[in-house]
């Protein structure tokens, strides 16, 4: 919806297969797709970080959850 309003946004609808993920894996890698991280943590850190998103804290970008 942000993107109506602001050309820097580009809004990314699609079925979630493994290709297209590939590509969108391959642009992030590239530098072509940015898009701002607010905070990483790993697997067993997960429920804390939704549990203080729903609380209502703020990362100032997107919460990601690394699992390597």
């Amino acid at each position: 919806m942000r993107s109506i309003f602001n050309r820097r946004l580009k809004p990314i609808v699609c079925t979630p297969r493994a290709d297209i993920l590939d590509s969108l894996a391959r642009a992030a890698e590239d530098g072509k797709l940015r898009i701002p991280v607010g905070e990483i943590v790993p697997l067993n850190e997960a429920i804390g970080l939704v549990t203080a998103l729903e609380a209502g804290h703020k990362l100032g970008g997107k919460g990601l959850v690394a699992m390597a």
